[in-house]
């Protein structure tokens, strides 16, 4: 069971890691 709910864990980090940057260089880049 905890493989179910480091999986999710895994996955949220991942995007919030990598939806960070992503985002933060579209206004950077654009400025």
């Amino acid at each position: 069971m905890q493989n179910v709910v480091i999986t999710p864990v895994s996955l949220t980090s991942t995007e919030i890691l990598v939806g960070a940057p992503v985002v933060g260089s579209v206004p950077l880049d654009a400025a």
